[in-house]
């Protein structure tokens, strides 16, 4: 989520538009799904060919529109650590963070070297310092990487990770697994990224992609309410609409094999509980209408 305008309570406004293919298959052919944003300015439309949602037209992704969207975004430092301790809500994220690395272990089979891509305050990286990983971290923002570095004493870099000497690692070596959550859907090339994880990973290494699901159960409902005139955008004017496409298993799964990945792990989640009880496995595991979508993948 932007913040770059909020403290000048600006409202963001795009200088510049443009019309774009799918960014997974490069068709032209698509449809409305979605209106949204102050005077439903933006829209999302699907894909006909491959069933990516995406922004189109949308604000032209040049160095000023990722500076707005991403020189400062949302620093949620003070909820997560406050005079030198975890707050409750650090505790929380620092609780669900561990239950996820043992997961992760669990599906690599070993821990080592990790790299995340998109790692904002660090405190991921943090949390994986102290379960044994050899944790680094990359991230577009000075901003962000500076506050994780002063807080959490991690290893962030700032950058555009496609054009940092990464081949060999930051610290000198590939890496045995590579996390990049939340992430990926703020891009206007998926395609690059995918391939330039493979080059980065170890063999037998391991990805994980977490991305939000636009045909969960909860996006579904609320486009229903919005069609029918029961749901209103709560969209502040400087937000940008910085998720340039919504992923869902049907439109990302395909074009994951396409580039070479093998799916070795998926399911959905949410960020809020990490609960593993009957209903939880049959939403996230069975069905996979959650919130928010996690791929294990190996090449």
């Amino acid at each position: 989520m932007a913040t770059t305008l909020t403290e000048a309570n600006q409202e963001y406004v795009p200088r510049a538009w443009e019309d774009v293919a799918c960014m997974f298959c490069g068709s032209r052919r698509n449809r409305l799904l979605e209106k949204f944003g102050p005077q439903s300015r933006y829209r999302y439309v699907r894909c006909d060919d491959c069933g990516l949602a995406y922004l189109n037209p949308r604000p032209r992704y040049d160095k000023e529109f990722v500076e707005t969207a991403y020189g400062v975004y949302e620093s949620t430092v003070e909820k997560l650590w406050r005079d030198g301790r975890l707050t409750d809500e650090g505790r929380r994220q620092y609780d669900w963070y561990a239950r996820l690395l043992a997961e992760m272990a669990s599906v690599t089979g070993r821990k080592g070297r990790l790299l995340e891509i998109g790692c904002h305050l660090g405190f991921f990286l943090k949390v994986a310092g102290e379960h044994g990983w050899q944790a680094t971290g990359v991230d577009i923002s000075p901003t962000m990487t500076r506050l994780g570095r002063e807080t959490f004493g991690v290893n962030a870099v700032c950058g555009n990770w496609l054009e940092m000497d990464l081949m060999q690692g930051i610290d000198g070596g590939l890496y045995d697994f590579i996390y990049c959550s939340h992430t990926i859907e703020h891009v206007p090339n998926p395609a690059d990224w995918v391939d330039r994880f493979a080059k980065l990973l170890a063999p037998g290494g391991t990805l994980c992609l977490e991305v939000p699901n636009m045909q969960s159960l909860d996006r579904r409902f609320k486009r229903a309410l919005k069609r029918v005139g029961l749901r209103k955008d709560r969209w502040q004017g400087w937000r940008t609409p910085d998720h340039l496409f919504e992923p869902c298993e049907r439109s990302f799964a395909p074009f994951l094999r396409s580039k070479g990945w093998k799916i070795i792990g998926l399911t959905t989640y949410s960020r809020k509980t990490f609960k593993t009880g009957p209903v939880q496995r049959l939403m996230h595991k069975t069905l996979r209408i959650g919130s928010n979508l996690r791929f294990y993948l190996r090449r």
